[in-house]
């Protein structure tokens, strides 16, 4: 039997856009990060934030399958993929503020909007250290950030170490360690690494982070990683999939180890929902309608 949660108003609504195909030196992430370069706008979070309180009612508890996906507990599998997507943000947050700066004197750089980056040079290693750097939506505390690359700074190897960084809004520092190569030629970048974000005594680990743009007019790209998170009881494989078309929506796809899926949709009166699917290939055998209150609850749950 089909349930749906009724909701008075739609929610997640983030802005989800991906770059044109101005200069790559220019434009060094190939996500939409606003002026500094952050891609929480990727972040389910911010849609959710911005909604207002819908009605209707909860699905009544059942027992969940514990390798499943299900209407009980996708609620939490879709706040845990938007803080993956977030902070994969801060990730391309750091590489977007330092890319442009390789080829500066070592010294203290200003950041955008307060605070400064410390630059040294060993080879042809660049080391970016941060102080209370201030970017869009993001404010990189401390620790590091380091590029390492032969002949272009667009295929490299990137690394963070021990960078404490916090998104506006949030009251809590998280802890990124993590690496990524960039590879880019005249067509596509490409890059594939993996990051540990610490939060309140609790590590997450996402693996396989892979990102594929093309660097084509209109171009698609899609952002994946499979995750471990402390506060969900599923391993999980976030993707995202962009446009750089407004009038294309972009879709969120959760996927579990059994290939139970949840996919981002829009209703054909324009609220957001998620079709569960058994598997990818499947029909949808779920429509879930969530409410602002319960999905806010989830992201709270996420974030502990």
């Amino acid at each position: 039997m089909t349930h749906k949660v009724v909701v008075a108003e739609p929610c997640l609504t983030p802005p989800f856009t991906t770059l044109g195909t101005q200069d790559i030196m220019n434009k060094p992430s190939i996500l939409s990060l606003h002026t500094a370069g952050l891609i929480s706008t990727l972040s389910l979070a911010v849609g959710l934030g911005a909604c207002s309180d819908g009605g209707g009612s909860s699905p009544e508890p059942q027992p969940v399958p514990k390798s499943k996906i299900t209407n009980v507990n996708y609620l939490d599998a879709v706040a845990t993929g938007a803080v993956a997507i977030e902070r994969l943000g801060a990730m391309q947050a750091s590489r977007s503020l330092a890319v442009p700066l390789v080829e500066q004197t070592p010294g203290q750089l200003p950041c955008p909007k307060g605070g400064t980056v410390g630059l040294s040079r060993n080879g042809k290693e660049r080391v970016f250290t941060v102080s209370n750097c201030q970017l869009e939506q993001i404010t990189l505390i401390s620790g590091s950030y380091s590029i390492s690359y032969d002949s272009s700074v667009l295929n490299a190897e990137h690394r963070f170490q021990a960078l404490n960084y916090r998104m506006d809004g949030d009251i809590t520092v998280e802890t990124l360690d993590g690496k990524f190569t960039s590879k880019t030629d005249n067509s596509n970048m490409n890059e594939d690494g993996e990051l540990s974000v610490l939060r309140n005594g609790k590590t997450d680990r996402y693996s396989a982070y892979s990102l594929r743009a093309s660097l084509a007019t209109g171009g698609p790209t899609t952002l994946s990683a499979k995750l471990v998170a402390a506060r969900f009881e599923l391993p999980l494989t976030v993707s995202m999939s962009m446009s750089p078309n407004p009038n294309v929506a972009s879709q969120l796809t959760l996927t579990a180890e059994d290939q139970s899926n949840l996919r981002s949709a829009k209703a054909a009166d324009g609220r957001d929902i998620f079709e569960l699917r058994g598997t990818p290939g499947d029909p949808s055998i779920e429509t879930l309608y969530p409410q602002k209150a319960e999905l806010d609850a989830a992201l709270k749950r996420a974030r502990t």
